[in-house]
């Protein structure tokens, strides 16, 4: 079974998918390419996998994806510091306004 980032898993429908959170046993994920909302339970996911983790399926299951998840943490980093910079560049309101 072949892996594309741009298409689902070949012949499984399947695209890579980002562990939004869990609850209790049910892992929320959301599909990369689609956005589509999909449950797993935890047992159908690896041991270690936690909110934030991309996940891909070969081999009949699911393995986490540390090189895009590192990516993905890095990038959502940077877009928080530029929103705190801009925060804190911003003119107080009075309030008295």
């Amino acid at each position: 079974m072949g892996l594309d980032a741009q298409h689902d898993i070949v012949g499984t429908g399947l695209y890579p998918i980002i562990i939004d959170r869990f609850t209790e046993d049910i892992a929320t994920c959301l599909e990369k390419e689609t956005l589509r909302v999909l449950t797993f339970h935890r047992s159908e996911l690896p041991p270690e996998a936690k909110a934030g983790d991309t996940l891909y399926f070969a081999d009949n299951q699911w393995h986490i994806n540390a090189e895009d998840t590192a990516l993905r943490l890095a990038r959502i980093t940077e877009r928080f510091t530029k929103i705190k910079q801009r925060v804190r560049r911003a003119p107080q309101r009075s309030e008295e306004a």
